[in-house]
Formats: C-alpha cells, structure tokens, sequence
C-alpha cells in the first residue's frame, strides 16, 4: 500500500474566481478536456461546490461559495476519429 500524502495548494497556488471566469470567457466558453479538467480541479479552485454536467447538451454548470456562477459547453470529440463503417 503507498501511502502518499495529499498536497493542499497554497493561497498562492489557488485560482480565484475572477480568473476562473476569465479563462473560461477566454477560451468563448467552449473547453476541450485537457481545460476541462483544469477548471473542475477542486485542488486548485476550492471555492467551486456544485458541479453539474448536462451529457445531452454537453453544457457545465458550476456555482461558488461566493454566489458566482459559471457555464461552460465542452468540445466534441472530432468525426475523424468515430468508428465509421467501411463501404
């Protein structure tokens, strides 16, 4: 068993919600996974307390423990790389 110990970023380290909603406005909010997982990291923004993913629109919704709300649409997966059938 490893027995590593978790490590709590900093006040430093920490991404406040204005620069949340200024990476997410950056991007047009619409995010690939890598980004994705960026910003649901609770690690580095501890703030966020409610997470809700809607799988048929692909749309993100979060909320802070400040009041602000922050939306999101994620980036499909390209067609070039679906499984198509062969003719």
């Amino acid at each position: 068993m490893n027995n590593k110990m978790v490590r709590f970023m900093n006040d430093a380290e920490k991404i406040d919600s204005k620069k949340l909603l200024q990476y997410i406005a950056s991007r047009n909010n619409y995010l690939n996974q890598e980004e994705i997982l960026f910003v649901v990291n609770l690690f580095l923004h501890p703030q966020l307390n409610h997470i809700y993913f809607n799988s048929e629109t692909f749309e993100y919704h979060m909320w802070d423990s400040d009041g602000n709300y922050f939306t999101f649409k994620a980036k499909k997966i390209n067609d070039d790389f679906s499984l198509k059938k062969k003719k």
